[in-house]
Parts: structure tokens; C-alpha cells; sequence
């Protein structure tokens, strides 16, 4: 027991300091950009970024989800690692190709939105193509990483990933380089590949840690259990996919134009510097601290999610404060991004920010092979969020974000019915008043001394 609560130990800290470094500046970065660029061009840039991690999500097919879940079998031996790797990665390259065949075929719709960075449309393309490919293989390798205990390699690369694009792009910008696609997109993929060598390297030595043996385990029914996992975590993250920026951005790009692209894109990057730092903490932490308790008593996984979701809710409710207090600055005229609907930038928030209170619900699911059930929901949901936009089209973008937002409330809920049920768990949901007093505390000290800025 002490082992394992090192081991999560080990890996909040580390994610944290990935996640505060990465993030702030990733955060400083996009409010930069937005503020040197108009709106048209961030919107442009915005949508390509959202376009090639949504794609990448796509070409995926549930791999990166299903990892952990048989992390027992496929870190078995050498042997078992590449049956399982290249079993499964096959698909993986066949789904690629076929986008990369849309891409190109797709080029009057495409091209105008590639045109919109000042850059040749083709070169763009071809750019474009080489980061989903790099993106796809990086997300991939650094979830292995993170499974088999080496959080410090991938907090450690993604740093240095973060500090090199930002420095190169800045230092480019300030001897007079123009703002456009080949200043974002060209060392975005030079650091791209050099991340992923790095993190190969890290795969490879681990790699060479493994038993040479053969597997103990039935291969047909293994395969059979990971095709199914794969199959409904696939479906799930494509419904949950809807509710992420990754989806929303272009889909407002093509239905309300770059402008308001643009202005999802800042807004919603403001929102998940908020949260992402507590949801690669805790998301990715439990998802690697569930798959190493997989064979543990119901009593013992229900303890610990509800101290996890516990801590995790508190840190959640104190960015609600936070924002409420402070939303105005943040997105109005007098703030620090300019040009926004308040009312729009709020439900804008409210959708990317609610998504967190199901983040460990989900990883308990998929590492207890419940995933069909989260299919299911998230499915729905897609299918719901389709008919509110063949409704209401591109006529009224709030009609459009507040359907979005209760469809998404009522999701979260059938998400948590679900661990009700299989496991009687219940989150501690109220709030102690430590944190009720600091977090007030605090977001007002911000909103005082922002006053006087």
C-alpha cells in the first residue's frame, strides 16, 4: 500500500511540474499571438492546431486509452510489447492514410483556410500532414512512458519541447520575421520530431528492461478483449471529442467564420490553463495509479477514488470561484483579451470546464473495462448535439454553445449514475472551508491588484 501511494506521489509531482511550467507558457504564448495577429489569422492558426490533434485523435482508434487497462499483459516480455505494438498500431497507419487521401482531396475546402496564414497552400499541407503523423506517434509513445513509471522522461521532454518552440517563434518574430504559418507551423514540427526521437530513445531503453519470454496469456482472447476496448474507448473519446476545442474551433471556423474561431480559441485556452494543470495531475496520475490497482478489492478502489476526486473537486471549485469573481477582467473590454462576448465567452468556459468533474469517472471505467458504457453516452451525446446544429445551423451561436452545455451537464450526470452503480460510489462533493476561504481570498487579492494595472 505504501509502495503505490509513493508511486502515485511520484507522479503528481512530476506532472505537476510538467503542467505549470507547460502550460504558463503555453498560456503566455497564445495570449501573445492574439494580441500581435487579428482576429482572421489567429483564427486561421488556431483551427489548423485544433484540426491536426483532432485528427490525430481520430487516426488513434482508442490506442492510447486502452494502454493501461493491459498494461499486465503487454509489459509481460519483450515478445508480448511488440505483438501488442504491432498488432494494434496497424490500423492505427491505415486510418492515417486515409485522412492524408481526404486531405488531399479536400483541397477546395481546405486551401482557403491554409490560405488565411499567408503561406503557400500546399507547402502548408504538406507540413500539416507531417505533424498529425509526429503528433500522433508522440501521444502514443509518451502514454507507454507514463504507464511504465517514467513521468520524470515525458515531464522533462515536454519542457523542453515548450521552452524551444516558444523561444524559436518569439526570437523569429523580434528580428522582424512576419507572423504566419511557416513561423508557427515549421518549428512546431522541428520540435515536434525531436521530442519524439527523445521519447523513442526513453521507450527503447525500457524496452530492453523487459524478460525475454513469450506470453502466459490466451492471444485470442487478449485480442478479443482489446479489440472491444478499443472499439467502445474509440466511439467515446469521438463523442467526448465534440465537447473539446479540438472540435469546436474548426466547427465554429466553418459555421461563424475565423473571428469567432479565434475568439473560441483564446477563451478556451484561458479555461484549460485553469484546469488542464490539475487535469494532467490527476487524470493522468489516476489513470496510471488505476491500472497498477486493477486487481484490488472494491473497497480499496472505492477509498481511493474518493480521497482522489475529493482533493481534485476542492481545486475545481476554487477555480469557479476564481473565475466568477474575476471573468469580467479576464474577457471584457477593460481585461486582458479584448473584443469578446462575456456571455459568450462564458458558456465557452463553462463547456470546456465542466468536462473535468468527469475525468476520473471516465479512467476508472475504461481501466475496468466498463468503456461500452461511456460509448454509449457520449454517442448519444453526438448524436443529440448533431440534431440542436442541423436545427439551429449557423444562425445563433449561443443557441448552438448553450444546447452544447446542457447536453454536456446531463452526460456528466449519466456518467456518474454509472459508478454508482458497478461500485456504490458516492464523491464528497461539498467543499471545506479552508479552501472556500482561500480561494475567495485569493481571486479577490487578483482582482484588486488588477485594478491598479
Amino acid at each position: 500500500m505504501f509502495i503505490r501511494q509513493k508511486f502515485f506521489l511520484h507522479n503528481i509531482i512530476w506532472n505537476t511540474i510538467e503542467s505549470l511550467i507547460y502550460h504558463t507558457l503555453l498560456l503566455a504564448y497564445q495570449i501573445t499571438l492574439f494580441k500581435v495577429t487579428t482576429y482572421t489569422m489567429y483564427g486561421a492558426i488556431g483551427t489548423i492546431f485544433a484540426g491536426i490533434y483532432f485528427l490525430s485523435l481520430i487516426a488513434n482508434i482508442g490506442l492510447d486509452a486502452s494502454l493501461a487497462p493491459f498494461f499486465h499483459l503487454w509489459s509481460e516480455s519483450k515478445h508480448t510489447f511488440k505483438t501488442f505494438i504491432g498488432y494494434n498500431v496497424l490500423p492505427n497507419y491505415i486510418l492515417l492514410s486515409g485522412i492524408f487521401f481526404t486531405l488531399f482531396y479536400a483541397k477546395k475546402i481546405i486551401y482557403p483556410l491554409l490560405r488565411s496564414t499567408e503561406c503557400n497552400e500546399t507547402t502548408l499541407l504538406y507540413l500539416v500532414i507531417a505533424l498529425i503523423v509526429s503528433e500522433s506517434i508522440k501521444k502514443t509513445v509518451k502514454n507507454i512512458l507514463q504507464i511504465t513509471a517514467k513521468v520524470k522522461v515525458t515531464a522533462l521532454v515536454e519542457i523542453g519541447t515548450i521552452i524551444s518552440y516558444t523561444t524559436i517563434v518569439f526570437c523569429l518574430y523580434t528580428i522582424g520575421y512576419p507572423i504566419n504559418g511557416y513561423l508557427i507551423f515549421i518549428p512546431m514540427l522541428l520540435t515536434s520530431t525531436l521530442s519524439l526521437l527523445c521519447l523513442l530513445y526513453a521507450l527503447y531503453s525500457w524496452y530492453q528492461t523487459l524478460d525475454t519470454g513469450h506470453a502466459t496469456t490466451n492471444n485470442a482472447i487478449t485480442n478479443h478483449r482489446i479489440i472491444k476496448s478499443r472499439l467502445y474507448t474509440y466511439f467515446n473519446e469521438i463523442g467526448h471529442a465534440i465537447f473539446s476545442n479540438n472540435f469546436l474551433v474548426p466547427f465554429f471556423a466553418f459555421c461563424f467564420g475565423l473571428p469567432a474561431a479565434g475568439s473560441f480559441k483564446i477563451t478556451s485556452t484561458i479555461a484549460r490553463s485553469m484546469t488542464v494543470i490539475l487535469h494532467k495531475i490527476f487524470g493522468a496520475s489516476s489513470n496510471v495509479f488505476l491500472a497498477n490497482t486493477k486487481k484490488s478489492t472494491v473497497s480499496i478502489k472505492r477509498r481511493y477514488f474518493t480521497d482522489i476526486t475529493h482533493g481534485f473537486y476542492q481545486l475545481l471549485y476554487g477555480i469557479i470561484i476564481f473565475f466568477i469573481i474575476n471573468y469580467h477582467i479576464l474577457l471584457t473590454q477593460k481585461g486582458f483579451i479584448q473584443g469578446i462576448n462575456p456571455i459568450i465567452a462564458f458558456l465557452y468556459f463553462i463547456i470546456i470546464f465542466i468536462e473535468n468533474f468527469a475525468i476520473i469517472h471516465e479512467k476508472l471505467l475504461i481501466n475496468e473495462e466498463k468503456s461500452h458504457y461511456l460509448c454509449f453516452i457520449n454517442v448519444a451525446s453526438f448524436i443529440c448535439i448533431a440534431g440542436i446544429i442541423l436545427i439551429t445551423g449557423n444562425t445563433s451561436s449561443f443557441i448552438t454553445l448553450f444546447s452544447i452545455t446542457l447536453i454536456r451537464i446531463v452526460s456528466l450526470l449519466a456518467i456518474s449514475g454509472v459508478t454508482f452503480y458497478w461500485w456504490r460510489i458516492v464523491p464528497i462533493v461539498r467543499m471545506k472551508i479552508p479552501y472556500l476561504v482561500a480561494s475567495t481570498l485569493f481571486a479577490l487579492f487578483f482582482f484588486f491588484i488588477t485594478q491598479f494595472i
